[in-house]
């Protein structure tokens, strides 16, 4: 799965009808001057229709989501994941390392178009 070679080896770490907690050790790992970057994260995670909430916790290194079941599934949200990253990655490579500058641009061009098309 093209996720896993993207943020590491991950994990569900725990899941309950509606709540699923996947563990991801390189958010743990994630320098604390890129915290701002999880809330846009965060934001462009919920534009899936059927997510009701993410949290991305990067001290314990997990992401928990919480969805109506009724909507989407655990597999659709790990595909939700995967398409983020892949588009964010496809959004081109600026020269490295990326810098705060590079990164906010891309959160902007990923939210831009995703609001433009519907996410299903």
């Amino acid at each position: 799965m093209g996720l896993t070679k993207f943020i590491s080896a991950y994990r569900i770490a725990h899941r309950l009808p509606g709540r699923v907690r996947i563990h991801i050790p390189i958010l743990a790992r994630l320098p604390e001057e890129w915290w701002p970057f999880i809330e846009p994260s965060v934001e462009i995670i919920k534009m899936k229709s059927g997510i009701i909430s993410a949290e991305i916790q990067p001290v314990t290194g997990s992401l928990l989501i919480s969805y109506d079941s009724d909507q989407i599934d655990e597999a659709r949200i790990l595909n939700w994941l995967e398409t983020l990253v892949n588009d964010f990655i496809k959004l081109g490579m600026p020269p490295q390392p990326l810098t705060q500058t590079d990164i906010r641009y891309r959160f902007s061009l990923l939210r831009n178009r995703l609001s433009q098309e519907v996410v299903p």
